[in-house]
């Protein structure tokens, strides 16, 4: 009695209103597939259609695939440095995606980052993550960074850890005065921001 001219189709397996067909699109009981192309199980949200049973492309009922063209795209695949957005979550190479490298906090510009910050795993350098090599101990001032030349200022300039060293720029010539009566002799000299005993 279910089956007859015009009637409604069931999922029931038989061609209920006599089109020569059985269980089509739509019928009563039907439930919506999603279309997954690439097989890759997951579908391509909202794509799909309300089917009796899953029939290739639309098998899947979990969406979220937002390339459904390449199989290795979709929500379960690890991000990688690729400029693909590989888990669709809206985002292309994000911090600490496969592939990524440490970038340091460079506030000031001197393309040494400050070890005093913890770098970011990126894919490409991102301000203020913009160096890939550590060391500055002043992040605050662009001249100041490792290898940097010294001068009679007051500062570590170079980050070794020596304020004022011998030799900086702007240094005075001191002689040795053991006798400590002002005057030194011309033998021994040393090129200094500062007296030190015994020059």
């Amino acid at each position: 009695p279910n089956n007859y001219p015009g009637g409604p189709e069931l999922c029931d397996g038989q061609d209920n209103n006599c089109n020569n067909s059985v269980d089509e699109e739509n019928a009563i009981g039907c439930v919506k597939y999603l279309k997954d192309a690439d097989k890759d199980g997951f579908g391509e949200s909202p794509v799909g259609k309300c089917l009796c049973k899953p029939s290739y492309p639309y098998t899947e009922f979990t969406g979220g695939d937002c390339n459904d063209g390449v199989s290795t795209v979709n929500p379960k695949i690890a991000e990688a440095c690729d400029g693909i957005d590989n888990n669709c979550d809206g985002q292309t190479d994000p911090s600490g995606a496969d592939g990524c490298s440490p970038y340091f906090l460079d506030k000031d510009g001197d393309s040494y980052g400050t070890y005093l910050a913890a770098p970011k795993c990126l894919c490409d350098a991102k301000v203020p993550y913009t160096t890939a090599v550590s060391g500055d101990c002043n992040d605050n001032d662009p001249n100041s960074y490792p290898k940097a030349a010294e001068f009679c200022d007051g500062k570590d300039t170079d980050c070794d850890g020596i304020l004022d060293p011998k030799g900086a720029q702007g240094c005075k010539n001191y002689f040795v005065d053991i006798d400590n009566d002002g005057y030194g002799g011309n033998s021994l000299s040393q090129c200094l921001c500062n007296a030190e005993a015994p020059f």
